[in-house]
């Protein structure tokens, strides 16, 4: 095969059918013809059949051109409900102009003579269409070659671009499945049951604060507040329970260095004014106690990724090996305003979008949850001192942000904008030193505020709290404890 009958890859041409039926080194790509009749002619046999199949295989599955063409054929008869049978087939390749293409009547009749029943046809189209996945996968890795040789080529994004496509290839793969009926899930679901009251099944992980729900698997939950709020105070506290459970867990720190957040870890767990750490002003008893808690840290299963500007299918490749190497169980990411996509989208709304739905799809695939926090819109300060407490409107960017999310937290501090004291449900109480977080969404259960200690001088959250309830007239004093007394 000369080097004129190669088909040319280029950046432009990625996710395209490969033109050739050869490879670089000249030999036939992975095929199963016989397998590829025998599905159609189960099909002409007994047209029910196609909706063991339609699932599975599309028109580029067939390595056949002619089969292919007769599949499109086929789909076209049961998406408009006519009958199928052989001339019904080789009439819509009349109206295609395909007919000859495909080898005429004499081909299409031939596809029963080996068929007797459509008893194994699922069996068959699976073979099929993992021919076609090696087939995809040749012609990625033949690309990806070809860029190589190109000096003008990025080798990192020629890498992601790779990763890209394997895992959309295999995100393919895993979304054919069958559905489920309750038949199918409830002994499942009753020996999980059972397992949770008995203590066998771990537990929701835990926020680090008593009195708030713990984060679920798969879920994401998005936790948003204007700046200086303590998001990322929230999430160290959350990573923070994490190690105390032995739980690995993943940040993505894209506004802060990995540095910055150990300081702010250091300080936190020792009680000791991150001021101080910055500086360097410690006593030798503060400097003791870091010398300790870092030796102690340090066996900590936490996993920090600080680059500065991430795209979000790197940064789902990223999460991807986080999983499969070290097993993490949660992931943070900070926040959601920085990561960028390769994707034009037009507008800031419809890319956040995009990224907010993609963070869902990754931590179903994970079956982990991922927090993500998120800034609110500026909007807030316009408002009175006295309602600036988030709503759900506050979102930044994208209203899919709500709807894409499990849970939605805001984190309000009343101090920040100089008050003593909020009205919260109809009760006056003392916002000094406090914060409040309130679960705006919640998909698995009832909506509640909880008042929480702030100490700021270490940026974090204690437990102090009072938990409150929609439309409930619930007394702050006499549930609070007052450790200012």
């Amino acid at each position: 095969m000369t080097q004129d009958n190669k088909t040319e890859y280029s950046k432009k041409a990625r996710g395209k059918k490969a033109l050739t039926q050869y490879n670089e080194i000249g030999k036939l790509q992975p095929q199963a013809i016989e397998l590829e009749e025998a599905v159609l002619g189960a099909i002409i046999l007994e047209s029910s059949a196609y909706y063991a199949v339609n699932t599975i295989l599309k028109q580029s599955s067939f390595y056949k051109e002619a089969n292919g063409l007769i599949w499109k054929a086929i789909t076209q008869l049961m998406d408009s409900k006519s009958p199928v049978d052989l001339l019904t087939i080789m009439q819509q390749l009349k109206k295609n102009e395909e007919f000859e293409l495909v080898g005429g009547g004499y081909y299409v009749s031939s596809l029963t003579n080996n068929v007797a029943t459509s008893a194994n046809i699922e069996a068959h189209a699976r073979i099929v269409e993992e021919q076609a996945i090696k087939r995809e996968m040749i012609m990625i890795a033949t690309n990806t070659i070809s860029l190589c040789y190109q000096e003008k080529e990025d080798c990192f994004e020629v890498m992601e671009g790779l990763k890209t496509e394997l895992s959309n290839i295999e995100k393919n793969v895993i979304s054919d499945k069958s559905f489920d009926t309750i038949s199918k899930l409830g002994n499942e679901f009753l020996t999980e049951l059972e397992n949770k009251r008995s203590g066998l099944t771990p537990p929701l992980i835990k926020s680090g604060l008593d009195e708030l729900y713990g984060f679920a698997n798969s879920d994401s939950i998005i936790v948003a507040a204007r700046p200086g709020m303590g998001k990322t105070a929230f999430l160290l506290k959350a990573a923070r329970q994490c190690i105390k459970d032995k739980n690995p867990c993943g940040i993505f720190s894209i506004e802060m260095s990995s540095m910055q957040l150990l300081t702010r870890l250091a300080s936190a767990e020792c009680e000791i004014d991150s001021e101080k750490i910055r500086d360097g002003k410690l006593e030798n008893h503060e400097m003791n106690a870091i010398h300790y808690k870092i030796k102690e840290l340090s066996e900590a299963k936490l996993y920090i990724d600080d680059t500065a500007s991430i795209d979000i299918d790197r940064l789902c490749n990223k999460a991807r090996k986080m999983k499969r190497e070290h097993g993490i169980k949660i992931l943070f990411i900070d926040y959601l305003g920085l990561i960028t996509t390769t994707h034009y989208l037009g507008q800031k709304t419809n890319e956040v979008g995009y990224i907010s739905r993609k963070i869902k799809q990754l931590a179903k695939e994970l079956d982990i949850p991922i927090i993500t926090l998120a800034q609110l819109s500026r909007k807030i300060e316009e408002r009175k001192p006295e309602e600036r407490m988030p709503r759900l409107s506050d979102l930044r960017d994208s209203g899919d942000i709500e709807q894409d999310a499990d849970q939605v937290i805001f984190l309000f501090r009343p101090q920040y904008y100089k008050m003593k004291t909020f009205f919260l449900n109809g009760q006056e109480i003392d916002v000094q030193g406090k914060a409040l977080i309130e679960y705006a969404k919640n998909r698995h259960g009832s909506l509640l505020t909880a008042l929480v200690r702030f100490i700021g001088k270490y940026t974090d959250f204690r437990n102090d709290y009072t938990i409150t309830k929609p439309n409930e007239q619930t007394s702050i004093d006499s549930q609070t404890t007052d450790i200012f007394k």
